[in-house]
C-alpha cells in the first residue's frame, strides 16, 4: 500500500506536458506514461488491428521514472563485495546494476528493495532463474540477463512480476522454454527479447502470447518448427504487435491445424493482428508454401512485412522474394516412389488445382498402369507410340488427358462415361471407328478429335448431328470424313445418302401432349416461378415509387454486407483483398464477415444482428454457397430483410458462372433466371465498376 501511495504523489506532482497517464486492460502496471502523439494516430494500425493507440503505447509509453523532473527521483546501485551502497534522500526508485562478473546465480542477500525498477545483469555466468529470485520486487520494470548461460526458462519465473514490462534475455544459451511462459495475466510485458539463443523450437503460446504487446525477438536462434505442447487453440483473435523470427532454420510453415489454428483465424493473425519477420529463413517455397504468400500480401498491406523473405528451394526460385513468385510455380514434386511413371515430371500444383504428370516424349508404347494416388491428375501422354486408349482405374481421379499425336486406333467406350474426366484430346492418331457412347460426353466435359476418316453407314448418321454440335459448343472445327465406294463425304452430308421413313404423330397424340404441354406450364408457372414473379413486381414498385405500404426505412450501420463462402481460398481472396477494398475506398462502409465478427461470440446472433444493420446485400454465389448451416441462416436473414424492406437491394455476383438449373434455391435461381446477377467473367473489364453503379443508383 506505501508503494501505490508513493507512485500516485510521484506522478501527481511531476509535470509531463506531452504524456498521459497510460491505464488500460492491455497490461496490469500504472507507472507508464504515453505520448499525447498516440492519441492522434489512425492509420497503419487503425482500420485493421484496431485499437492504434494500444499500440503506440505499446511501443512509446515510457515509466514515470525516465519523464521530466523524475529521472532524478532514481537512484543505480552499482554493486560491490562489500554490499554498500550510496544514494542521495530524493531517491524514491533504484536500478541495481551489477555487470561484467563472474556471478552465476542471482544474490539473495540483496533482495529487499521493494522500490526496485530495473536490474542489469547482464555479462555475467547465471546459469538459473527461478520466480523466487525475482518476487522481492513488485514494482520491477525492466529486467536485463542478457549474455549469461541461462538455459531454460520455466513458466513459474515471471508471473508474479505483473509490473515487468521489458526484459530482455538475448545471447544466452537457452534450449527450452515452458509453455505459457510469457502469457500469464495480469501481466505487463510489451518488449521480450530471446535474439541470439540456441533454441531448435517455440511453443505457439509463447508467440501468439494473446495480448497487446510490442517487439518479441526469437531472431537468430536455431528454430525450425512451432510447437503445441498444451494442444492450445485459438478461440479468440486478441492482442497483437511485431514478432521478429528471422534467421533461423525454418524451411517449411507448420500445419495450421497442429499449432491450433483454423483457416479463418489464421487470416486475422497474419493479416490483421500479428506481423511475423521471417526473414533469413531457408524457405522451400513448394506448394505447401502456396497459401501463406496471399495472406503474406494482404499482411504487407498492413505491416512492414515479407521484404526480406526469400526462397532457397527449389534451385529455380533462389533469391527471389516469396511475394513475387507467380502463384503456378508453388509445386511440389512427385517422386517415383509415388508412382510418378518412369521418365515422366510429376507435380502438384495447387494454384490450378491439378496434378500434372507430364510424359509427353518420353518414348511409351501404352498408357502407364500407375499414376500418383491423387485427384484432379491432369496427364500429359502426346507425342508417344500409345495404340490403344484402355480404360484404367485412375482416370476417375482425372481432370484431362492429352493423348494427341500418338498411333491410337482403339477408344476404349467406357472411357467417355467417366463425368471427373473434362477434357480428352486424342487428335493426330489413327481412328477410324467411333463409338456411340462419345455422345455422353457433355455438360462441360469435351473431347478434341481433329480430323479422322471412318467407313460411311447409315448407322453412323447420329455422327453429323453430334459433330455439329461439338463444333459449335468447343468454337473448334474438328471434321469426320466417311468413305465410300471411290469417294469421301463429309459426315455433314451423309444423312443426304440415307434412306429412312419419317413417321408422324397421330393427331390424338399431339393433342394429349398438348393439353399437357398446358398443364405442366400453369403448374410450373404457379410452383416454380413465384419467386421471379416476386422479382419482378418489386421491380414495378421501385420503378413507379409505389412504396406506400413500405415501413419508414430505419438508418444502417453499414452500406453492404458480404455474403460469400469462406472455405474457398480464391473466393475469400477477392473479396477481402479486391472488392472490399475498392467499395471501402469509394466510400462504403461494408460489413465483413471474416473481419468484423467477433470470432469469440454467438455467430447466428452475429449474422442476425449485423445483416439487420445493413442496407444493401452482396452475394458472391459459388458451387458449395448455402452448403453450411451458418450461411443457409445468413441467406435467410438477407431475404427476411430484403423483403421488409423496399429500398434494399441484394446484388448477385456468379463467381462460379453457375446455370441456374444448377441452383437448388428458388430465390438464387429466380435472380439468375431474370438475369438480376453479375458475371464474374468480367470480359469488358468492367465488373468492380458495374457493382458501384449498382449500388450508386440506390444510395
Amino acid at each position: 500500500m506505501e508503494i501505490c501511495v508513493l507512485l500516485v504523489l510521484v506522478i501527481s506532482k511531476t509535470s509531463n506536458a506531452g504524456y498521459f497517464k497510460w491505464i488500460t486492460k492491455a497490461v496490469s502496471t500504472q507507472n507508464l506514461m504515453c505520448p499525447l502523439s498516440c492519441k492522434e494516430i489512425t492509420g497503419l494500425y487503425g482500420h485493421f488491428g484496431g485499437a492504434p493507440d494500444i499500440k503506440c503505447c505499446a511501443y512509446r509509453s515510457r515509466p514515470i521514472w525516465l519523464i521530466g523532473k523524475s529521472t532524478s527521483s532514481i537512484c543505480e546501485l552499482y554493486l560491490k563485495n562489500s554490499g554498500t551502497y550510496h544514494c542521495s534522500k530524493n531517491t524514491i526508485f533504484y536500478k541495481i546494476i551489477h555487470t561484467n562478473t563472474y556471478m552465476t546465480s542471482i544474490p539473495k542477500r540483496l533482495l529487499h528493495s521493494n522500490q526496485t525498477v530495473e536490474i542489469d545483469f547482464k555479462f555475467n555466468k547465471i546459469e538459473n532463474i527461478t520466480g523466487s529470485d525475482f518476487e522481492c520486487f513488485p514494482l520491477l520494470d525492466t529486467l536485463d540477463l542478457s549474455f549469461n548461460k541461462i538455459s531454460k526458462l520455466e513458466n513459474t519465473t515471471f508471473f508474479k512480476l505483473k509490473n515487468l514490462r521489458r526484459l530482455d534475455l538475448s545471447r544466452n544459451v537457452i534450449q527450452y522454454i515452458e509453455p505459457r511462459t510469457f502469457s500469464y495475466r495480469p501481466g505487463s510485458l510489451l518488449f521480450i527479447n530471446l535474439r541470439g539463443n540456441i533454441l531448435i523450437s517455440v511453443d505457439v503460446t509463447n508467440v501468439f502470447v494473446g495480448y497487446w504487446f510490442s517487439k518479441l525477438y526469437f531472431d537468430f536462434n536455431r528454430i525450425s518448427k512451432f510447437t503445441n505442447q498444451l494442444h492450445w487453440k485459438m478461440e479468440n483473435v486478441s492482442g497483437g504487435g511485431d514478432i521478429f523470427m528471422g534467421h533461423n532454420n525454418m524451411s517449411h510453415l507448420p500445419n495450421i491445424s497442429d499449432i491450433g489454428f483454423t483457416r479463418r483465424s489464421i487470416v486475422k493473425i497474419i493479416s490483421f493482428k500479428y506481423s511475423l519477420r521471417l526473414g533469413g529463413n531457408p524457405w522451400f517455397c513448394d506448394c505447401k508454401f502456396a497459401w501463406f504468400v496471399p495472406l503474406l500480401k494482404l499482411a504487407r498491406k498492413n505491416f512492414d512485412v515479407g521484404g526480406r523473405m526469400v526462397c532457397k528451394y527449389p534451385i529455380s526460385l533462389r533469391e527471389t522474394l516469396a511475394v513475387c513468385v507467380p502463384e503456378d510455380l508453388f509445386v511440389c514434386n512427385i517422386s517415383v516412389e509415388q508412382k510418378c511413371p518412369l521418365s515422366c515430371n510429376c507435380f502438384e500444383q495447387p494454384s490450378k488445382k491439378r496434378v500434372v504428370v507430364n510424359c509427353s516424349h518420353s518414348r511409351k508404347y501404352k498408357i502407364p498402369s500407375a499414376f500418383p494416388q491423387k485427384a484432379n491428375l491432369d496427364i500429359d501422354l502426346s507425342h508417344n507410340f500409345i495404340m490403344i486408349f484402355e480404360n484404367r482405374a485412375y482416370l476417375n481421379r482425372t481432370v484431362a488427358i492429352n493423348l494427341s499425336f500418338n498411333k491410337i486406333k482403339v477408344l476404349d467406350p467406357l472411357v467417355f462415361s467417366i463425368q471427373t474426366l473434362k477434357i480428352i484430346n486424342v487428335e493426330n492418331n489413327q481412328i477410324t471407328d467411333i463409338h456411340r457412347n462419345i455422345q455422353l460426353v457433355q455438360n462441360g466435359r469435351k473431347i478434341v478429335i481433329g480430323n479422322i476418316t471412318i467407313e460411311c453407314s447409315c448407322r453412323k448418321k447420329w455422327i453429323a448431328n453430334w459433330l455439329e454440335n461439338q463444333n459449335r459448343l468447343l468454337v473448334r472445327h474438328d471434321r469426320i470424313v466417311c468413305r465410300q465406294i471411290n469417294e469421301e463425304l463429309i459426315t455433314f452430308y451423309m444423312t443426304d445418302n440415307c434412306i429412312f421413313r419419317k413417321k408422324y404423330l397421330a393427331y390424338e397424340q399431339y393433342l394429349i401432349l398438348g393439353s399437357f404441354l398446358i398443364v405442366l406450364i400453369a403448374t410450373l408457372t404457379r410452383l416454380i416461378f413465384k419467386y421471379e414473379i416476386y422479382l419482378l413486381f418489386r421491380k414495378f414498385r421501385h420503378k413507379f415509387k409505389l412504396n406506400v405500404i413500405n415501413p419508414v426505412e430505419q438508418s444502417s450501420t453499414f452500406d453492404i454486407y458480404i455474403s460469400f463462402s469462406e472455405d474457398k481460398e480464391d473466393i475469400s481472396k477477392w473479396v477481402i483483398g479486391v472488392l472490399t477494398t475498392h467499395l471501402e475506398t469509394i466510400g462504403f462502409k461494408v460489413c465483413l464477415p471474416p473481419r468484423d465478427f467477433d470470432l469469440g461470440g454467438v455467430h447466428v446472433d452475429q449474422i442476425m444482428n449485423y445483416t439487420a444493420s445493413s442496407k444493401n446485400y452482396v452475394v458472391v454465389l459459388s458451387d458449395d454457397y448455402l452448403k453450411t448451416q451458418y450461411q443457409v441462416i445468413e441467406w435467410g436473414h438477407i431475404w427476411n430483410k430484403y423483403k421488409r424492406n423496399i429500398n434494399s437491394n441484394i446484388l448477385v455476383i456468379n463467381y462460379d458462372m453457375l446455370h441456374s438449373k444448377n441452383i437448388k434455391d428458388q430465390r438464387l435461381k429466380a435472380f439468375l433466371r431474370l438475369q438480376y446477377s453479375i458475371d464474374f467473367s468480367n470480359f469488358d473489364k468492367k465488373l468492380l465498376k458495374k457493382i458501384e453503379n449498382e449500388f450508386r443508383c440506390k444510395r
